[in-house]
């Protein structure tokens, strides 16, 4: 919480630091610290599209784990427009991809999620070596199978 307090200070450093204890507080789970420090920094940054990008798809996972979908959904999607404008790499956007669509999906949008799951498998796959034994493929063929209600491929005991 004392490096919270320190978000007033914008240098580098205070940002890094901030930013490993909001996805610290993120990978344990509490929610509201990691809220709390992950909309500080955005509010600390200046033109870094590519950080604010990763901060709002962040926010739009946390924020669908708390069941508020329509803030989940608009931070992914503003997530995914700023990953476009900075060219982040394919398996980037397919994860924000699949996130939002997981988010449509919950809220019966299922023809808007099927959409961005197989924009993701198809970057996905663009990306990966091994086709479809990839975590992430694997991931978007899964999303797609349960909002189709078919049958889920099962994982590869080697990924």
């Amino acid at each position: 919480q004392r490096a919270l307090d320190l978000s007033s200070d914008n240098s580098d450093n205070n940002f890094e630091l901030l930013l490993n204890i909001a996805d610290m507080h993120n990978a344990l789970g509490e929610w509201s610290s990691a809220i709390t420090g992950y909309e500080c920094l955005l509010q600390s940054l200046k033109d870094d599209d590519s950080i604010r990008a990763v901060l709002l798809h962040n926010l739009g996972k946390i924020q669908s784990q708390l069941g508020n979908y329509s803030n989940a959904e608009s931070n992914l999607q503003e997530s995914l427009r700023l990953k476009r404008h900075v060219r982040s790499a394919p398996s980037e956007l397919a994860k924000t991809l699949n996130a939002l669509g997981t988010v449509q999906a919950i809220q019966n949008e299922k023809a808007l999620a099927l959409q961005n799951f197989q924009e993701a498998l198809l970057l996905s796959r663009t990306s990966s070596s091994d086709d479809d034994s990839n975590e992430d493929v694997l991931l978007t063929l899964r999303n797609i199978s349960v909002l189709k209600g078919s049958k889920v491929p099962k994982w590869n005991d080697e990924t």
